[in-house]
């Protein structure tokens, strides 16, 4: 940023050139997108502090725990408020379950104590700018700090969205991403946090919904709908963690 005018809520910025992901072609672009990714975060590690003094969302494990109840209630509550028969909504056991699940989840990851690092919540292709030698991420209003890989499940979901049903153009991207993680980490722990890292993607996004805090008077019909839709998806990734 070069300049600011704060009455505007306006600012300048260098112009950071390539293509958004949106328009481009092949996967390699993706696969620089992915490991500029990793890259920021790796670099992001121990600045968590700052980032969140700079007004980042608290999105780390304790916050992502101490969530699931209050989640919880409300997600039952829209759940008994559904009118429609299809799709079924989910059971308050159901419901139990998955919240159950959550807090493993975010035991499992405390457990391999994966260093918290920047995520970004608003990644559409129109906010990574691809170039030769790397990517660009613009956008940080939604910006996080918590487990890394939150923000990469979202940019496989922006992947399987643009480009369906490529699974080996999957494998290389995450390949890309994983590559300068295992730097850090070793292979095995990486490949567990993977393992749990989107069902908490999902979850980390279901927070980030305005309103859901002060219950079923305080989402909009369009948000109540769209949270439902999630826990629904959230457990079906709870099936698959555990096997069914």
């Amino acid at each position: 940023m070069i300049a600011s005018h704060p009455s505007w809520h306006g600012w300048l910025m260098l112009e950071a050139g390539g293509s958004d992901l949106g328009q481009v072609s092949g996967i390699a672009p993706w696969e620089r997108a992915a490991q500029s990714l990793a890259a920021l975060q790796i670099e992001s590690i121990d600045l968590s502090g700052s980032l969140l003094a700079a007004g980042s969302t608290d999105l780390r494990l304790t916050y992502l725990s101490h969530s699931i109840e209050p989640w919880l209630v409300t997600i039952n509550d829209l759940m008994t408020a559904q009118t429609v028969a299809t799709p079924r909504a989910l059971t308050a056991g159901e419901l139990q379950a998955l919240a159950e699940s959550l807090d493993l989840a975010c035991d499992r990851l405390s457990v391999l104590e994966v260093a918290d690092t920047l995520n970004h919540g608003d990644l559409n292709p129109g906010n990574v700018l691809v170039h030769s030698t790397g990517a660009v991420f613009l956008d940080w209003a939604e910006s996080s700090v918590g487990p890394p890989f939150l923000t990469f499940e979202y940019l496989l979901a922006l992947l399987r969205r643009l480009r369906p049903g490529e699974l080996r153009e999957y494998e290389l991207v995450e390949e890309s991403y994983l590559t300068l993680w295992r730097e850090v980490y070793p292979r095995a722990l990486l490949e567990e946090a993977r393992r749990w890292t989107p069902l908490l993607a999902m979850f980390a996004f279901c927070l980030n919904c305005p309103g859901w805090r002060d219950g079923r008077e305080g989402v909009t019909t369009a948000t109540g709908k769209m949270l439902r839709s999630m826990a629904r998806s959230m457990y079906f990734e709870m099936l698959r963690l555990h096997g069914n």
